[in-house]
């Protein structure tokens, strides 16, 4: 009769490795199934490395949240492994009703969101206590306003990354529903009367942050697409992010805009990191993109760009000014575009 030869652990997990970052589920799943050394190295694998990814139809293992799916003609991967992920993404069109039954949502450290806000279950995300890392796309303001109510437990959360947010998101992310905190003034002179010292978004919504700060996040990341008309609403608002976040050690804020004809330098932009209190490392990224008629409007914005400190770059059509504020580094990337 003949034995499977006696291989070490540290090489089957290395064999598993090397078929796993082929993509290979199939080869995966047969290789788990031929011993129970090789079953314990996958779960030890899907524990480390795994994702679920959730869409519109099924359920399916992935190498990660931020790759593709693994090749698997079944779902025998999934149920084999699915106990031990802690990775989960929601894709767009995610359908939460595909989850496997008994998905142990407890177990769940870093979570994806591709989804709407609208999709995204509250009960989920109460069901999830052990969250450490949270990416999402657009506000998905409940997360943050609807933790009282719902118990959202958020206190391990270490990490959080926002990305594709708007204007609007940022608006429902830090001050909730739009709601004016006191009735609105019966008189004209009355409305001037309170809001002589005070900007007119404070007047509509109140300073004192909505929900608690998440005291525990150390790492924060942000990318926002607004247009030039708001930019300095924006940028007005800026500050007051970081009192949601009194432990962040690391953020990075991309802030991306396009403006047409012209490039105009805004020193006043630059302004807004000076007050700001960070006691970390913060990195502030602005992609502006000018859209100009024709050719001949590109020689006149590269001298004005260049005059105000911006280099340029291997792209021709791209210019970058880098500068370090006493709580900042700032990364300006322009881009000049027909």
């Amino acid at each position: 009769m003949s034995t499977m030869p006696y291989v070490r652990p540290h090489l089957i997990r290395e064999v598993m490795n090397i078929i796993r970052l082929r993509g290979d589920g199939d080869a995966m799943l047969q290789l788990a199934l031929a011993d129970n050394e090789y079953l314990r190295t996958l779960n030890y694998i899907a524990e480390n490395h795994f994702a679920i990814i959730v869409n519109n139809y099924r359920a399916e293992v992935g190498l990660d949240t931020a790759s593709v799916n693994l090749r698997s003609s079944n779902q025998g991967l999934l149920y084999l492994t699915y106990r031990y992920a802690k990775q989960l993404r929601i894709a767009e069109n995610g359908d939460l009703t595909q989850l496997p039954e008994g998905f142990p949502t407890e177990n769940i450290t870093d979570l994806c969101i591709d989804s709407p806000p609208t999709k995204v279950d509250i009960q989920l995300l109460t069901s999830m206590p052990n969250l450490e890392s949270v990416k999402m796309k657009g506000g998905h303001p409940e997360l943050f306003h609807h933790r009282k109510r719902s118990s959202i437990q958020l206190g391990h959360m270490r990490s959080l990354k926002m990305e594709s947010l708007t204007m609007q998101d940022i608006n429902e992310v830090l001050y909730g529903k739009k709601v004016p905190p006191q009735p609105f003034p019966h008189s004209l002179s009355e409305w001037r009367k309170q809001i002589s010292n005070l900007p007119i978004e404070d007047y509509f919504f109140p300073q004192a942050p909505l929900f608690e700060p998440l005291c525990h996040v150390k790492h924060l990341e942000m990318q926002v697409e607004i247009t030039q008309t708001q930019l300095d609403s924006f940028f007005k608002k800026f500050p007051r992010i970081f009192k949601y976040f009194p432990s962040a050690e690391t953020c990075e804020l991309m802030v991306m805009f396009s403006r047409s004809v012209d490039f105009v330098p805004r020193n006043s932009l630059y302004q807004c990191l000076l007050p700001t209190k960070f006691r970390g490392k913060m990195t502030l990224k602005i992609h502006e993109i000018v859209r100009i008629p024709n050719v001949s409007s590109f020689a006149a914005i590269k001298v004005k760009a260049k005059s105000v400190g911006f280099k340029e770059t291997p792209r021709i059509n791209q210019f970058v000014k880098r500068a370090n504020f006493p709580c900042a580094k700032l990364i300006h990337l322009l881009t000049i575009c027909l």
